[in-house]
């Protein structure tokens, strides 16, 4: 008959320590458990995990992170990793219309083009209930709150489709040791500041808990390994960009005077971004007017609504 133990009142480095031992000694977890005790488990993996370069000891450790007051777009960059666990606000039970919204771009432009996406969210919520209620009756013997949240809910899973990016949310990442340190090294250098300071933020609550597992040096070759990865394989990079869209590091002397001088004339014919912008910026060159205010009428939804889809049952 195997001996079956479980220590779940232990701290991941703890826990990471006793299973490494396993791999070094034939003795039984309850000597490793009192070892742990009795000298503690961070020199440990200060020494093998961070030093040594053991890394699938840290592996054995997991800890849980809660982010808030973050974009959707950073979410994303956050969970964003072939081992990801954890959870995120529910835009289709959640009403979104209160969250503040992050604007990475931070221009007239973008300003103009979250706010009608917004108001178009906030709104439609009624006329779109509306035709739900419409088009799938409750039935006569279905519960009417049930229905009622049934009905809420298909609501938002249609305009959360409308909802700018930069919407704020919170999410978890159930993570191990090693995993968290891999990721956050990379995240450090992602072109969004704000996912950079997510991952720092992280990165320093991490280690002020964990600061023998979280003590790696950082080498100047390695950080820039990171930062050349995340630049070749991250589609969101507004720092480098011209309000056009052309890369900044992307045209030479000559084309940089003649996108310049195309500015100038904008300026000088009063060309401004929309009517009413206080600040009268005119757009850059091949940048488009922002689109016309949104249509609010609830038609504009109904290929949507109009599915054979029932409204989204109430979890057990």
């Amino acid at each position: 008959m195997p001996k079956i133990f479980l220590y779940d009142e232990y701290g991941p480095e703890d826990v990471a320590m006793m299973q490494a031992l396993y791999s070094r000694s034939a003795e039984s977890v309850e000597k490793h458990v009192a070892k742990v005790r009795e000298t503690g488990s961070g020199k440990f993996m200060e020494r093998f995990y961070v030093g040594y370069g053991h890394l699938s000891i840290a592996d054995c450790g997991s800890t849980t992170i809660f982010i808030e007051g973050v974009s959707m777009l950073c979410a994303k960059a956050i969970q964003d990793w072939a081992l990801y666990s954890g959870q995120e606000t529910s835009t289709r039970y959640i009403d979104m219309s209160k969250q503040p919204i992050e604007d990475p771009i931070g221009t007239v432009a973008s300003k103009d083009i979250i706010r009608k996406w917004h108001e178009f969210y906030v709104s439609s919520g009624l006329a779109v209930e509306e035709h739900l209620r419409a088009k799938y009756p409750k039935k006569d013997d279905a519960d009417e709150i049930v229905y009622g949240k049934a009905i809420k809910a298909r609501s938002f899973d249609i305009l959360r489709g409308f909802l700018p990016a930069g919407t704020t949310t919170q999410l978890s990442w159930h993570t191990n040791l090693r995993q968290a340190w891999d990721k956050l090294s990379l995240m450090r250098h992602h072109p969004l500041a704000e996912v950079r300071e997510a991952a720092e933020g992280m990165l320093a609550t991490l280690s002020e808990r964990y600061p023998n597992s979280f003590s790696h040096k950082r080498y100047p070759d390695q950080e820039a390994y990171r930062k050349d990865i995340l630049a070749k394989h991250t589609d969101f990079a507004p720092e480098s960009l011209h309000r056009d869209g052309t890369h900044r590091g992307s045209e030479n002397a000559e084309e940089g005077e003649a996108r310049r001088a195309r500015q100038a004339g904008q300026l000088n014919q009063g060309n401004v971004l929309s009517q009413g912008d206080s600040e009268g910026v005119p757009p850059e060159a091949g940048e488009e007017s922002p689109p016309k205010p949104l249509d609010r009428d609830p038609s504009g939804c109904r290929q949507e609504c109009d599915k054979e889809v029932p409204p989204v049952a109430e979890p057990g």
